[in-house]
């Protein structure tokens, strides 16, 4: 199996431009107790869990929080990210590293551990925390075997002569809320405060209690005081109610005041036409749209005796759509190239497990499809591995065997928003023949409309053709047409949130069929999914700060 990669882009190198003064005599009386490195999207919600532990451990009732850097905390219009983020590394005490196969990849996870290991040399401040992928230790020579590791970069193999401090989250990882009330995730922060503080880990967990008693203990005399106060209370009552309705008049007027001006930021945003590449995102940032996730299949080598031609556009096309949708919308993207059946169900069961409520999948397959019955009533589609052959289903991939994976996920994950992307011939198998109908009034609908979609289920799916061959090529670049059309939509995208349908009817379907003779694509409801709602498929543009 072949996966994904973040391709190259333009990411500004700060690391050489420390003063030598710097490097030498780093700053006394840190800032920061720590800095947190990880790889954004996929890691972001478990950076901000650990950053709210890290401050409130161990804490007096009256202390000020520890102060952690976690950079989307200091994002700001106009601010020099790079050099934030060097004079941040420079007054922190610890880094933290969230280690995985994807931050190793990361340029900036490895600029700024060059600029804490190479630049300022303090690697033994280094804590690793394991989310996901390896690192392997030599039983022997009791050291990293960098041959087995694939969470770390290559390049810290200089710079970690010792095995460094490090603790295996990767089970907690996989859970969407984690806090101190898990003994696992207590007992990493427990470890890490005793690291900072240079104390023993028990002599930091004993604190930790005496603390918490006393907080205990402080709270309840308040309460206690608040007793006795309120007999005294009933003497004042006539005027507390007086103040208490005057104040309910006035919390009523300022909540309207505070709707009526979200109502007024949203419809003003759309009917301005400000565009997404503007960086700002008010609208989406009123609303939850819940997480996005992709799994993305391209297919080219077909061997010879499979009886099927090879493609090839696929590939590049599936590794396309991977990157406008996790660049530009924030996707956390899975990419099988030349995928086998094996390793199509075993991703599907991955998202059957991992998929939590209120998420978002989008399931795009590009390769070849059959089906093996032109009767209306009997027609049966399939998607193509490239282990298939022409004279044995064994390992062909149905639409009954896609569609019960996704009831899965729908029923038991309680996942909103599925939608099917195929670029493949037949693909129209997949449909129902239900087109998608909710409308808004106006020409620009309003953050209250999308709000609506959100909640509401949505298993849709969208083909490139229905029940005919489709064109592999035709398209910008080497691309399919459809592929063409699919990703330009989403580029080319103003709005912040879009959904799928007004994706399809504006873009999508008239840039095929103008492009491919005969071909016709589709967007409607998944077949033999049932639900009540009319929901849509969402798509929210994402600023791009990092990679």
């Amino acid at each position: 199996m072949t996966t994904g990669t973040t391709p190259k882009r333009f990411i500004p190198r700060w690391t050489s431009r420390l003063s030598p003064r710097r490097r030498a005599n780093p700053a006394q009386g840190k800032r920061f107790a720590a800095f947190i490195s990880y790889k954004h999207v996929s890691s972001t919600s478990f950076a901000a869990q650990l950053e709210r532990a890290l401050k409130s451990y161990a804490k007096p009732l009256l202390a000020r929080p520890r102060k952690i850097f976690r950079d989307e905390k200091h994002f700001a219009p106009g601010v020099d990210l790079p050099r934030l983020i060097e004079e941040a590394l420079q007054d922190s005490e610890y880094l933290l590293l969230l280690a995985s196969p994807e931050s190793a990849k990361s340029p900036w996870v490895q600029d700024e551990l060059k600029l804490w290991c190479r630049d300022l040399k303090r690697q033994e401040q280094l804590i690793v925390i394991l989310l996901d992928g390896d690192i392997a230790v030599d039983d022997k020579s009791k050291q990293i075997d960098w041959s087995g590791t694939d969470a770390l970069p290559a390049f810290m193999a200089e710079h970690l002569t010792t095995v460094p401090l490090y603790l295996d989250l990767r089970k907690l990882a996989r859970l969407e809320d984690i806090s101190l009330n898990d003994p696992g995730f207590k007992h990493a922060i427990n470890g890490i405060v005793a690291r900072f503080r240079g104390i023993d880990p028990n002599e930091m967990l004993g604190e930790e209690i005496r603390l918490r008693r006393k907080t205990l203990w402080l709270r309840n005399g308040a309460v206690a005081a608040l007793a006795a106060l309120t007999v005294l209370s009933g003497i004042f009552g006539f005027l507390a109610d007086s103040a208490r309705s005057v104040a309910e008049d006035q919390r009523e007027i300022a909540e309207e005041k505070t709707k009526e001006a979200e109502r007024s930021l949203a419809n003003n945003y759309w009917a301005s036409g400000i565009g997404a590449e503007e960086g700002n995102d008010p609208v989406a940032a009123l609303y939850d749209f819940g997480k996005y996730h992709a799994l993305i299949i391209g297919n080219d080598d077909y061997k010879k005796e499979s009886g099927l031609n090879p493609l090839e556009n696929a590939r590049r096309d599936a590794e396309a759509m991977s990157k406008v949708l996790r660049e530009q919308y924030g996707f956390e993207t899975k990419v099988l190239l030349d995928a086998t059946r094996q390793e199509i169900f075993r991703a599907l069961s991955h998202f059957r497990k991992t998929l939590g409520d209120g998420d978002n999948l989008l399931i795009y397959y590009a390769g070849h499809g059959l089906v093996d019955d032109i009767d209306e009533s009997t027609k049966k589609g399939y998607w193509l591995p490239v282990d298939a052959t022409t004279d044995d289903k064994a390992n062909w991939v149905s639409n009954d065997d896609i569609t019960t994976s996704l009831q899965a996920m729908a029923k038991r994950k309680k996942v909103k928003h599925i939608l099917v992307v195929a670029d493949s011939c037949y693909s129209g198998t997949l449909t129902r023949g239900v087109t998608i109908s909710l409308d808004y009034d106006g020409n620009n609908p309003d953050l209250a409309f999308y709000k609506r979609l959100a909640n509401e289920n949505s298993y849709t799916v969208m083909t490139s053709g229905g029940i005919e061959e489709v064109i592999d090529g035709g398209g910008k670049d080497g691309h399919s047409i459809f592929a063409t059309a699919f990703t330009e939509a989403l580029e080319e995208q103003k709005n912040h949130i879009v959904r799928a349908k007004d994706l399809f009817n504006n873009n999508i379907e008239r840039k095929v069929t103008d492009n491919a003779s005969g071909q016709m694509p589709h967007y409607e409801r998944i077949r033999n999914i049932r639900y009540k709602n009319d929901g849509d498929f969402l798509f929210v543009r994402r600023p791009s700060l990092k990679d």
